[in-house]
């Protein structure tokens, strides 16, 4: 036995954590009397040669050794060493340069392995399948075998693991469907039923009663490489039936209603995902998660809540099982929803996790403010311990969020979001002021060393919001706009205060206009300063002032469209642009229609429609924006745009139709990447704002 162990050259070959040297050691141990022994040596091993799915050199010379020791029936963990033929062979696998030639090895032991079927210990059973499954080569011989075996297998999760491993080679067969039926043994039936839903075959009734037999009395099926990565093989179920819509509410609302908590705690969490993903499942399970926000167990009602939370306008007519249940997802699904009864639970004890559950973009707020929400976040701990969402929101709130004022000054410093929230306020944060003129006053403008930069830019400004006085941010630009001379004419922003010197003049607004003249001293000798134009505009109206640095900012990015983060901002130009009304300018903004990113597509076209008020050329780069799956992050401002061109932007309608009428939320790779809840309002304001566009160019409404 394992003879020809000496006579491979081990110090060549390599696993994932170098030369396999100890490979001959360890694969006798394996074979060994010691069982503690085998299992640390077949655990090395295995990490070596197939690590989280990589195979490497080593990989496929070991596989003769490991068929020979699972062949003699004395050997330790037998049903390891099959699972791992297939975890070499599976064709889940990292694709190296050595997944040919493991595959490969692994189906040259076939012979080897077919016998194995009949083999006493269950788990090698199962393994042994697996491994055929993985080798297509000999289809021929090892499909006829596994359905005899399926035939007479007695173990129910072996069965299972049969019929998946039959279904693999032979995808046409009608095997899963036959095992639906109420003979078979749960898992099986719950195997067959999770086949089913990963084909194209139609869903059947007999599909989702296998379901509901097969989960009555909790997970029918142990974790394996057969049923996916998802949290359970209930979730990889329902991830499966998620692309058929209905039929998947349909068994979520039955697992809902289960007598089993632990199954009605995985259809809850399901539901989550179905409703963000699948529009019309989400009348049809509202009803039945509004029913388990009482049930016995918090946990089913906590991920109720959670559901209803992502199902959007959808959820409205549950919001009085909501209220009444009162926990923080539940409130934060009526706050989203606007409801009143949301507003009137929140507390200082719930307040952060109630608002951290639906905000989380600086472009806005999700919700409108309310005295309630002030009055509890006046009671919280102070704003240093909030998360930035909630920041943003207190920004976004603006003058109406006067009473939390005393909670954001209570730190021990001001973090640029408070000192945003405290200038968005006003006059209200007047207490602040000595603060801020302190960290204003407290070293010069500017950094004493490039990359130059103004010191406390966010404090400056909001001492003129709050207090009215523009003199430390007028001293602060006016520092920042004679350090821009400096500039190399071939160098960029990076060394010198650009975007500092922009903030404070953007925030200045007409306290800037002391500054004209060094404003135009800079436009004259650096065209490519096109925040300094657009103050330079603002301030005096004269297009010929500022047109030649729109110009040439224009020529600049489309330039640099390829680039990944391009140094000249075309969307920004091509705003001023449209600003400036000069046909003239067409022509350069026309190229930053190909910006194959959502960077500069929608500003253009919105500059080329009002300069112009012709649609030609502007239609395809509008649908890059809507029709994606997820959509640019400019779809709304594309929606907006094509609503404006009504009946000239007729050309969208078929792929706008499409898109309104889509089955699918097209935010599902937002929703699982972001850690907000309440997403499906989004695709509410999505969906509205496509049906707006398509009205309007059908209507001219």
């Amino acid at each position: 036995m394992l003879n020809a162990l000496d006579a491979v050259d081990w110090t060549r070959l390599h696993g994932a954590y170098g030369p396999v040297t100890d490979a001959p050691a360890l694969i006798r141990a394996m074979a060994g009397p010691d069982a503690e022994a085998a299992a640390k040596a077949r655990r090395l091993l295995a990490g070596a040669v197939c690590h989280q799915g990589t195979t490497y050199s080593a990989s496929a010379p070991v596989v003769p050794f490991l068929a020979e020791l699972l062949a003699a029936g004395a050997t330790h963990h037998r049903a390891e060493l099959a699972r791992l033929l297939g975890e070499l062979a599976a064709h889940g696998n990292q694709r190296t340069k050595h997944v040919a030639a493991v595959r490969a090895a692994v189906t040259a032991e076939a012979d080897r392995l077919l016998p194995l079927l009949d083999d006493a210990d269950p788990g090698v059973r199962d393994g042994v399948a697996f491994a055929l499954s993985q080798c297509p080569k000999r289809k021929r011989d090892s499909a006829p075998a596994l359905r005899a075996r399926l035939g007479v297998e007695t173990d129910p999760q072996t069965k299972a693991r049969i019929l998946a491993a039959v279904a693999w080679l032979e995808p046409a067969s009608g095997l899963a469907a036959e095992a639906l039926s109420a003979d078979q043994p749960a898992p099986v039936r719950a195997a067959a039923a999770l086949i089913l839903a990963r084909s194209d075959r139609p869903w059947s009734a007999a599909a989702t009663e296998a379901v509901r037999a097969g989960w009555a009395d909790g997970e029918p099926l142990e974790r394996c490489w057969w049923w996916g990565t998802a949290a359970s093989p209930l979730q990889d179920l329902v991830a499966a039936l998620g692309k058929r819509g209905t039929d998947c509410a349909a068994v979520l609302v039955m697992l809902l209603q289960s007598s089993s908590a632990p199954i009605r705690q995985e259809a809850a969490r399901a539901s989550a995902w179905v409703v963000k993903v699948h529009r019309a499942a989400r009348p049809l399970l509202v009803p039945v998660l509004a029913t388990a926000l009482a049930d016995p167990s918090a946990e089913v009602g906590e991920l109720a809540a959670t559901a209803l939370h992502e199902a959007g306008e959808a959820a409205r007519p549950a919001a009085g099982a909501l209220a009444r249940s009162a926990t923080v997802p539940a409130i934060r699904a009526l706050v989203h929803l606007g409801d009143p009864r949301g507003p009137a639970l929140v507390t200082a004890g719930n307040v952060l996790d109630v608002l951290s559950g639906v905000t989380g973009r600086p472009s806005g707020p999700f919700i409108a403010y309310d005295p309630a929400f002030g009055a509890a976040l006046a009671a919280t701990a102070p704003a240093e311990s909030w998360g930035n969402s909630i920041r943003w929101l207190v920004a976004a709130w603006g003058p109406a969020a006067d009473a939390v004022v005393p909670r954001l000054l209570a730190g021990d410093g001001l973090a640029p979001l408070v000192v945003q929230a405290l200038a968005a306020i006003g006059p209200a944060a007047a207490g602040a002021l000595p603060r801020l003129r302190t960290a204003a006053d407290g070293a010069g403008p500017l950094t004493e060393r490039s990359p130059f930069r103004v010191h406390h830019v966010e404090e400056r400004l909001a001492i003129l919001r709050i207090g009215g006085d523009p003199g430390p941010a007028l001293d602060a630009a006016r520092a920042a706009l004679a350090k821009l001379h400096d500039r190399a004419p071939a160098e960029g922003y990076h060394h010198v205060p650009y975007d500092d010197a922009v903030a404070l003049l953007d925030g200045l607004g007409e306290h800037a206009r002391p500054l004209l003249p060094e404003i135009r001293a800079l436009l004259t000798a650096h065209r490519d300063f096109l925040g300094l134009a657009r103050a330079a505009w603002r301030l005096t109206g004269a297009a010929d002032e500022v047109t030649p640095t729109v110009r040439r900012v224009l020529e600049l990015a489309a330039g640099g469209l390829r680039q990944r983060t391009p140094q000249h901002r075309g969307d920004q130009a091509a705003d001023l642009a449209a600003e400036l009304g000069d046909p003239d300018l067409v022509p350069l903004l026309t190229p930053l229609l190909a910006d194959p990113t959502p960077r500069c597509r929608v500003p253009a076209a919105r500059a080329v429609w009002r300069l112009t008020g012709r649609a030609d050329g502007l239609i395809a780069p509008l649908l890059k924006e809507v029709t994606p799956r997820p959509p640019g992050y400019r779809w709304a401002a594309a929606f907006t745009l094509l609503t404006e061109m009504g009946p000239a932007a007729a050309a969208a309608l078929p792929e706008l139709r499409g898109v309104a009428e889509h089955p699918w939320c097209p935010f599902v790779e937002d929703f699982e990447r972001s850690p907000i809840g309440g997403l499906g309002h989004l695709d509410d304001a999505f969906l509205a704002a496509a049906r707006t566009a398509v009205a309007a160019i059908e209507h001219g409404q």
